[in-house]
């Protein structure tokens, strides 16, 4: 591995434990436990006066970064990272490795392109504002509180945990690409999803907020529960669910068919059914 940030590096090329390391991105050097790193640009991490733009508390660290073109590329053997400037990767690149990469996003919204790799990716989104990126293998979203713009692309399964904020997705027409949306309170959900195929994505509900798995509890909203068409309330006792088969969008409606409490669920672009609805 080479690169401007490789060669001699303290508290790099293994587990770090308690003695992590950050990385000032757009200097160039590397910020460890010590200072005998010859960079001018390296400081010992309690000198320095700003919070640093990366800490890595776990895995081999960064095997390559370039602040020129704000391309960063992970090692293979999976990190645990946190970004503390979500300018970072402003309009640049995230590319991880082939192990299990948990990224923490904090700051304002960031902008860019995120592929994580291999092993089983986590990335947590900022909360301090709205993100638009681009990503790719990775298994697990966790949207932030501002309104995200996402373009997924490749395949696999990703699972997307909503929240707070009107966020937009945007599905890939790709052969073997699933995608999981989750919520698990009323202040979530009212997300844009195109591209969505019935039958491969889902939408999973919180059964202990939502209502719909009444009949059987078997974890599936019962097709009685689903209202009829061109809706966006319920007319009818029972039936909480509301699909408007013109617009497409999906609707929750906790008052049934008492004025009132119905909520958008999710601006489809495509039919979904009552099989793509889950509680758990």
């Amino acid at each position: 591995m080479g690169g401007p940030m490789m060669g001699g590096m303290p508290g790099m090329g293994g587990p770090m434990g308690e003695n992590y390391g950050a990385v000032d991105f757009f200097s160039g050097g590397f910020i460890g436990a010590t200072n005998d790193y010859n960079d001018p640009y390296a400081y010992a991490y309690d000198h320095y006066d700003d919070a640093p733009s990366v800490v890595i508390q776990e895995g081999s660290a960064i095997a390559y970064s370039d602040p020129t073109t704000n391309v960063m590329i992970l090692s293979d053997t999976g990190n645990t990272i946190t970004f503390n400037t979500t300018s970072f990767v402003s309009n640049g690149t995230l590319t991880g490795g082939a192990g299990a990469d948990n990224i923490t996003m904090n700051g304002s919204g960031v902008s860019g392109s995120i592929n994580l790799g291999g092993g089983s990716d986590t990335l947590q989104l900022p909360n301090g504002g709205s993100s638009q990126l681009t990503i790719s293998n990775v298994e697990y979203v966790n949207g932030g509180t501002g309104s995200d713009i996402l373009l997924f692309t490749g395949t696999g399964a990703t699972s997307i945990n909503g929240s707070q904020g009107a966020d937009s997705f945007t599905l890939p027409a790709t052969a073997g690409a699933a995608y999981t949306f989750k919520y698990t309170a009323l202040n979530t959900v009212g997300d844009i999803v195109n591209g969505f195929v019935s039958g491969t994505d889902k939408f999973v509900f919180n059964r202990s907020v939502f209502l719909g798995d009444g009949v059987d509890s078997n974890g599936v909203l019962d097709a009685a529960l689903l209202e009829g068409a061109n809706l966006m309330a319920s007319n009818t006792a029972g039936r909480y669910w509301v699909r408007d088969t013109v617009t497409h969008d999906l609707y929750y409606d906790a008052n049934a068919e008492v004025a009132g409490g119905s909520i958008k669920v999710a601006d489809l672009n495509a039919t979904v059914a009552t099989g793509d609805i889950f509680f758990v």
